[in-house]
């Protein structure tokens, strides 16, 4: 079989598979004897506070700190980093628990996820990376969720050492909880929303099976059905209590409340997703909810907040559209330099 008819196979193949799992209803299935709120007895962890992998790589006078989110590692950014390896030097980033590296232990059963236990600890290792290397005003680019927030919650924190932020297909909070219950709920509520009902209720015992059935499906990743694929495998790697942890802290935030206290430049690229998209036998809206809605308003919020939508993209904006990906950030950049 040549090449080309074994990718037109391959193609056909993942476009059957998709197909069949929308036209399905998604397992709802819970096992009592599952705990995905703590590692499995055999699961050798890493030390709160560590990033489970910085890579370097480029020369260029300016830094730029990439961080991958869940479930993804510093690999996502191969692409996004040949392009700039001579203007700028960069720091990609794995969180811990993702690409194959360990986890932070987990905190103690009556910890909140409102403490947000781990995703606090790599904001605190980011910034210590950037305290180490002695970077100044670096610019942070994040994708995804869990990198969003902590990129932001660096520059809140310390707009000194950050000269730009850019959020790529990040979610600013959890839109459909707001919708459950008719309105924007408080951090204190999603917490307790999070403590006292999704965690021990639904994410406890959740079976592996239930999590992909109602989880993200490739075809929301990237528009190319084999790069689809790729990354939902890529995301499928780490274990069901890493993931279940860090969602759980997700959860509990919202990234618009302190928009009104930005001192840094910040853009947030969206995935324009499109009609095609819209069509998808039994397409489930989430993607949309989240990385689209969930930033409604929050250019009113701060001048010094952007948002730009990429027609035709998903999730992964970087491999559907990299060269308007480009284009958009650096003409925010120069704008922003410019001021």
């Amino acid at each position: 079989m040549s090449i080309k008819l074994y990718a037109i196979f391959i193609i056909l193949f993942i476009l059957s598979f998709v197909s069949h799992l929308s036209a399905q209803k998604p397992r709802l299935d819970q096992d009592p004897k599952l705990n995905n709120l703590i590692h499995s007895a055999n699961y050798k962890t890493s030390k709160l506070g560590e990033l489970g992998n910085v890579r370097k790589v480029g020369s260029g006078k300016q830094s730029m700190i990439l961080i991958s989110g869940l479930g993804f590692s510093d690999e996502i950014w191969d692409s996004f980093i040949e392009s700039r390896k001579e203007k700028y030097t960069m720091y990609a980033i794995t969180l811990p628990g993702f690409g194959g590296t360990p986890a932070p232990p987990m905190p103690s059963q009556n910890t909140s996820y409102g403490e947000r236990t781990w995703t606090t600890a790599a904001q605190k290792a980011v910034k210590s990376l950037i305290s180490e290397n002695k970077l100044k005003q670096t610019i942070l680019v994040a994708h995804w969720q869990i990198a969003s927030e902590i990129a932001l919650g660096i520059t809140l924190e310390n707009p000194e050492l950050i000269s730009e932020v850019i959020i790529i297909s990040g979610v600013a909070k959890n839109v459909m909880a707001d919708a459950q219950f008719g309105r924007a709920l408080t951090v204190k509520e999603r917490a307790s929303y999070v403590d006292k009902g999704m965690a021990p209720r639904w994410f406890k015992t959740v079976t592996r099976d239930t999590w992909d059935d109602n989880n993200w499906y490739p075809y929301e990743y990237a528009k190319h059905p084999l790069r689809g694929l790729q990354l939902w495998r890529i995301a499928y790697n780490a274990t069901l209590p890493v993931h279940v942890r860090y969602l759980c802290e997700h959860w509990t935030q919202d990234l618009t409340v302190n928009l009104k206290s930005l001192k840094t430049p910040l853009l947030i690229v969206k995935p324009g997703l499109s009609k095609e998209f819209d069509e998808i036998p039994g397409q489930r809206g989430g993607v949309r909810q989240l990385t689209i809605d969930s930033w409604k308003g929050v250019e009113k919020l701060n001048p010094l907040v952007q948002t730009v939508t990429i027609e035709n993209s998903r999730i992964f904006i970087m491999d559907d559209q990299p060269e308007k990906l480009d284009a958009v950030i650096e003409s925010f950049l120069s704008g922003s330099k410019a001021k």
